[in-house]
């Protein structure tokens, strides 16, 4: 596929996109375009699966044998720079982005990272953040509004959403988690016996930690994926992550939630 113009992502751009390293500034026009094109949705999800192998991969510890294998396949260093094979012409899609031989050797890099370096705290997720929603509220949610639209509680400077009148989702409760290290709010909602929880993770965006697929609503970017066992669909605001998780409502209503605005009122 052809690259017209700067509105339309670039093989750095579905990268970045992917391990969440892209640039705030560039991260919305990157996503839009990607929602809307079936195309570059595959391309992303292949190249986060490969991510989730990868991280997988780095969770283990690495026998002496597939060391061994390592050095073995490595060979000897090259000394002169002009022994380099020429380099591939570009081609846009999963294999330029992370070639199944990369993935490869970037588990088992992975892997001897952990056994020799004493391994270490890895990055939360969105997957990770998922694991709140089966937790229990531990406060009560502050009575009253801050706004028509929004709730006496708060993250990051984020207030939660009021959604009873809209949505019939009642807040029932909060509680103040910190997933590696990172803070995260938990407010549970409650229709009936439906239960959703809304969790605001505090600083850089979170990977996804499992394939997604993308939709614009309102001008939102949701990202929707399966983890443990639940419904989760996550996007951002000024810059910090925004996780809804579920196994009461499906994923249309998630998208619904997360993409409401009240005109204006919830703050992107």
């Amino acid at each position: 596929m052809k690259l017209r113009n700067r509105q339309q992502p670039t093989e750095r751009d579905l990268a970045a996109l992917a391990d969440g390293s892209l640039p705030a500034a560039r991260r919305v026009p990157v996503e839009r375009a990607v929602a809307s094109s079936p195309e570059l949705q595959a391309i992303v999800a292949a190249q986060r699966r490969a991510l989730v192998a990868v991280d997988a991969a780095a969770r283990e510890q690495a026998p002496p044998a597939l060391r061994a294998r390592l050095e073995l396949m490595s060979g000897p260093p090259r000394r002169d720079a002009r022994e380099r094979p020429p380099k591939a012409r570009s081609s846009f899609g999963p294999a330029r982005l992370l070639p199944a031989g990369a993935l490869a050797a970037a588990a088992v890099v992975a892997l001897l990272v952990v056994t020799l370096g004493g391994g270490g705290v890895s990055a939360p997720t969105v997957a990770d953040a998922a694991v709140l929603a089966d937790r229990p509220a531990v406060a009560p949610v502050p009575s009253g509004r801050l706004t028509q639209a929004t709730l006496r509680v708060a993250a990051a400077g984020l207030p939660f959403p009021y959604w009873e009148d809209h949505f019939g989702f009642r807040a029932v409760g909060v509680r103040h988690d910190r997933i590696h290290g990172r803070p995260a709010t938990t407010v549970f909602y409650k229709r009936g016996s439906a239960r959703v929880a809304y969790t605001i993770v505090s600083g850089k965006p979170l990977s996804y930690g499992a394939p997604t697929s993308g939709t614009s609503r309102n001008g939102v970017v949701v990202w929707t994926l399966s983890a443990h066992g639940m419904r989760v669909a996550t996007w951002w605001r000024r810059n910090h992550s925004c996780v809804l998780a579920t196994r009461d409502v499906p994923v249309s209503v998630l998208v619904d939630l997360a993409s409401w605005r009240d005109g204006g009122r919830i703050a992107a």
